[in-house]
């Protein structure tokens, strides 16, 4: 009698260990479910900022091309593949291209073609010297409408300030800061970008200030065209 009451003990205790076991599967199965709830969430957000996310903010920058281009659906899809495929080629996202696109549009640079020779030349500028590219942009294009310079040589202009910083005891701003200031007399003076571009840089280099500097270099110019068109004592000084 007593070893059967010890076999049904026994039984009995073998079956609550399978059933703790059981439940301690359970639990563990639970956690391992919360851990993978959780790796999912953690992947769809990752999924989200990385494909919606960028989706949204691209058209969010993009959105700054569309108000300041008067383009057509077509064109707008074209500048915008061309966007992405340039931020593909140069170290700049292509929501800050679109930003240089934005500046594009508000100085007045038209045409898909143009557009994006003008991102490409500004991202680029912003990469390799001082010059940020709302300072670039906005000065380049500036002194390219005072000289009439056209909107598919400012890659050129872009050129020869890197070239002359590259060689002179100046940098690319100083360069740009003092071309912006003489571009006007320049224009007037006949001179070209190369020339203003090389006065700037030859000032900029020898501490000349482009405030001051900027000032009495256009005063000169002035003073020499007008001494072209009067002739006279003044223009035999001057020669």
């Amino acid at each position: 009698q007593v070893a059967r009451e010890f076999n049904a003990v026994t039984s009995a205790g073998h079956g609550l260990q399978s059933r703790f076991a059981g439940i301690a599967g359970t639990a563990a199965g639970v956690g391992i479910g919360l851990i993978g709830v959780q790796s999912a969430g953690a992947a769809l957000t990752g999924t989200f900022n990385s494909t919606i996310g960028a989706a949204i903010k691209f058209e969010s920058s993009f959105a700054g091309i569309r108000k300041t281009m008067d383009l057509t659906e077509e064109e707008f899809k074209k500048l915008a593949q061309s966007n992405r495929d340039l931020a593909k080629t140069i170290p700049v996202s292509v929501n800050q291209l679109n930003r240089i696109g934005e500046l594009a549009g508000q100085l007045g640079i038209r045409g898909v073609a143009n557009v994006v020779e003008f991102e490409d030349t500004i991202a680029k500028l912003a990469v390799t010297t001082n010059l940020t590219a709302d300072e670039a942009a906005l000065s380049f294009a500036q002194i390219a409408n005072v000289i009439k310079l056209p909107q598919n040589q400012i890659d050129n202009l872009g050129s020869s300030v890197v070239a002359l910083g590259n060689n002179f005891a100046t940098t690319e701003r100083d360069i740009v800061a003092f071309a912006q200031r003489i571009a006007g007399a320049g224009a007037i003076a006949g001179l070209t970008a190369g020339d203003i571009t090389g006065i700037g840089a030859a000032m900029a280099s020898v501490g000349v200030e482009a405030e001051a500097g900027g000032t009495a270099v256009q005063k000169v110019l002035l003073d020499m065209q007008g001494a072209v068109i009067k002739g006279g004592d003044e223009l035999r000084l001057f020669a």
